[in-house]
């Protein structure tokens, strides 16, 4: 059972302690989401390019099979930006209750897998934009 108490002048420091780590925990995680929802938007502008591209040039110039590639790049992405979501709400309940406990130990993997994930994708973007100028 999960008791709460308020705490008082009296405290000790201790509940003060676990307070800011578990605000920090939060405002760690609203970054994540925040990361997650623009590699999200990223993906749904990666999805729409070849709409874009017959928007701002005027006339259909895009390629069928390039429309397709550039709609499956941006699912890829959507699909990275939703398991990032889901894997930062697992770190923060793990934190949550590893700060309760208190045998908090810090996670580096998040980062890792969201800056390499990004790189990759950042390269595949590059080289379809590359592929379509030629």
């Amino acid at each position: 059972m999960n008791v709460r108490r308020k705490m008082t002048s009296k405290d000790d420091g201790n509940n003060v302690d676990r307070s800011r780590l578990h605000m920090a925990n939060e405002r760690t995680f609203l970054a994540w989401l925040r990361t997650s929802l623009v590699i999200i938007g990223l993906g749904f502008v990666v999805a729409r390019l070849g709409f874009l591209t017959e928007l701002f040039i005027g006339e259909k110039q895009v390629d069928k099979n390039l429309d397709g590639l550039s709609l499956w790049l941006g699912i890829i992405v959507i699909i990275y930006g939703i398991i990032l979501t889901v894997y930062a709400l697992k770190i923060y309940v793990d934190t949550d209750k590893s700060i309760e406990v208190g045998e908090y130990t810090p996670k580096r993997s998040q980062v890792y897998s969201a800056g390499i994930g990004l790189m990759v994708f950042g390269v595949i973007i590059i080289s379809f934009l590359l592929f379509m100028l030629s």
